[in-house]
């Protein structure tokens, strides 16, 4: 399954992993930093594998299933990013008067 998320809902970030906050929710989860890749500047996608089991960042306990329905919202309303390369700028060929060049 694949979630996208902000920069502002990640709480805290060990360097192995990162603490991610659920939409709309004070519930958080830990998921490591190798199922996370950058989507755009301020946005992530997080990866959980079906058999990922979440480990809670606060008391209430979560699952899966919370986290994708959380997410699900999120995921529909960021448009795919565009590989689109703009054409190259040829350069002008411009000439100097001979009254300009020593």
């Amino acid at each position: 399954m694949r979630i996208i998320f902000n920069d502002s809902q990640v709480k805290y970030d060990t360097g192995k992993a990162s603490l991610i906050k659920l939409p709309h929710s004070m519930k958080t989860f830990w998921l490591p930093n190798a199922l996370i890749s950058v989507h755009t500047e301020h946005t992530y996608v997080g990866y959980l594998p079906r058999l990922f089991t979440p480990t809670s960042g606060t008391s209430r306990p979560i699952t899966i299933d919370e986290i994708e329905m959380a997410f699900e919202k999120e995921s529909a309303v960021l448009p795919d990013i565009s590989t689109h390369k703009p054409d190259p700028i040829k350069p002008v060929n411009t000439q100097a008067d001979d009254d300009l060049k020593r």
